[in-house]
């Protein structure tokens, strides 16, 4: 179930927002009365309700606005109780202290928005004491073990009592989707997530559009995303569609990984509830050393996007890491398609080839170029990795500074760097003066799908190809390793993009 918080300044508003929050998959709003100016008639409030209600005032401590009096605060939580709102919440410090009143049920909840303590497990059983119908645990995450320490308290805590948490900010924004993987209760959404009162809040709209929370549960598998950053990713959207679209009890979500945590997180994330990830900037080359077992293509470039963990079905054989790369088959097949559109020859051999970038996407496409005869040229912002890759793949390399004359000699270009991804949409890794009409121009980033180079190598007659087509090429295979083998919507997952 979601419930969305409703922080309005007066009754009116309040009022407009309510009726506007109501929507499937919705069961119950929050009211939160630090925000309300005006003083609230819970007869008529209440008669009137749309649906269920939450009461909160939540003081600034606690990361609300309530700085006032404290014996007015208790008050006006107690007349929203006797007055028939369905829930309150009570800090776990005051739950104690203020008998049930009303036929409603208690929230009994913690907050602590600097950090995740260390006792988890002992704060939900304080809360628990409060006569709690339901607890509620909600800290501020500062990388991904602080957001599976949350997930493990939860899970732990709803065993003896109905308890949900969230981790707030960046680093625990996934968990506001997998809780109800973890306790049954509800996740908090808000009607716009640019005005959200607390970090981190997704938009009802994200969580039952993009995510279908309301068939989430204990049952449903997991899949993610890794990478840091990633709040920019549209996989989630992609794979998501493709579970529905297979009617499969599975979530996609993004979890952003810090290049220190990211061992722990490969020897942790499976006991977890996830079954498989992908893999993006900057842990596709650093992932492999905690493989079990790596595909041809993961063996060949040093470069794996695909996770998958494989349980046997029985023996003592114990779960195994599988890497996979989907990258380079899809490139490759974009670039053929659009050499025989532009050429009427899609073989790959002995065209000249600039490659801007030597990371993970980089690194398959070099191999997979040099694999296919292609005269390749690597340039990197940092030129040891470009002289490196190129050492490895029988490549070339050239100075970061000569990449617009490279550019000028080429058949094909290929941006496999960042330059051009949010938020640098206004950056271009060439010149314009170095695109020629001749050019196949080809890349990497798909959001925005019409990057400043791609706008540019169009406007002076190359053709442009963008990386809707490759990435949606290599999440359909990702898919189908996720799922068992079923086929992916490919139509559709491109669709998606291009409407987002």
């Amino acid at each position: 179930m979601i419930c969305v918080t409703i922080a309005e300044e007066t009754i009116e508003k309040l009022r407009t927002a309510w009726r506007e929050a109501i929507r499937p998959g919705v069961g119950l709003v929050e009211v939160r009365l630090d925000y309300l100016t005006e003083a609230p008639d819970w007869v008529a409030i209440l008669r009137d309700r749309p649906s269920p209600v939450l009461v909160t005032a939540r003081r600034t401590i606690d990361g609300g606005r309530w700085s006032g009096d404290e014996t007015h605060r208790r008050h006006a939580l107690e007349e929203a109780a006797r007055n028939g709102a369905d829930w309150v919440d009570l800090e776990m410090d005051v739950a104690s202290s203020m008998p049930r009143v009303g036929v409603g049920r208690r929230l009994v909840s913690f907050h602590d928005m600097h950090r995740t303590p260390a006792d988890l497990d002992a704060i939900a059983d304080q809360c628990g004491a409060g006569d709690a119908d339901l607890v509620k645990l909600a800290v501020m995450a500062h990388g991904v073990k602080d957001a599976f320490a949350l997930l493990e308290t939860v899970k732990k805590s709803h065993a003896r009592r109905p308890t949900m948490g969230l981790a707030m900010g960046d680093w625990g924004q996934f968990t506001r989707v997998v809780n109800a993987c973890f306790g049954a209760s509800w996740t908090y959404a808000v009607l716009d997530a640019a005005s959200a009162p607390a970090p981190g809040m997704l938009s009802v709209s994200e969580l039952t559009g993009l995510y279908d929370y309301d068939r989430i549960d204990h049952r449903t598998g997991i899949c993610a995303v890794i990478g840091d950053p990633i709040r920019h990713s549209k996989s989630p959207l992609v794979h998501n569609l493709a579970f529905r679209h297979h009617n499969t009890n599975m979530v996609y979500v993004p979890i952003r990984v810090a290049v220190q945590d990211l061992d722990w997180f490969l020897n942790n994330f499976a006991r977890f509830g996830i079954q498989g990830l992908s893999v993006t900037i900057p842990h596709k080359e650093n992932v492999i050393a905690a493989l079990d077992h790596a595909d041809e293509l993961v063996r060949l470039t040093g470069s794996c996007n695909t996770v998958i963990a494989e349980r046997p079905e029985s023996g003592p054989v114990p779960l195994r890491l599988s890497g996979y790369n989907t990258d380079l088959a899809a490139a490759l097949d974009s670039l053929t398609e659009a050499l025989r559109l532009r050429t009427g020859n899609g073989d790959l051999s002995n065209r000249k080839v600039l490659l801007l970038g030597a990371g993970g996407v980089a690194r398959s496409l070099a191999f997979g170029l040099v694999h296919k005869k292609a005269k390749l040229t690597i340039v990197n912002r940092s030129a040891e990795r470009a002289v490196a890759l190129a050492a490895a793949t029988g490549a070339e390399s050239a100075a970061w500074e000569d990449r617009n004359d490279a550019a000028r000699h080429a058949d094909i270009i290929i941006n496999a760097t960042s330059l051009g991804m949010s938020p640098q949409e206004s950056i271009s890794p060439l010149d314009r003066s170095s695109l020629r009409p001749n050019h196949v121009v080809f890349d990497t980033i798909y959001a925005p799908e019409w990057t400043k180079l791609l706008t540019e190598a169009r406007e002076e007659g190359a053709y442009a190809l963008t990386g809707i087509d490759m990435f949606v090429k290599q999440a359909a295979v990702q898919s189908e390793l996720f799922t068992g083998g079923r086929a992916a919507p490919v139509s559709s997952m491109a669709a998606s993009l291009r409407t987002t």
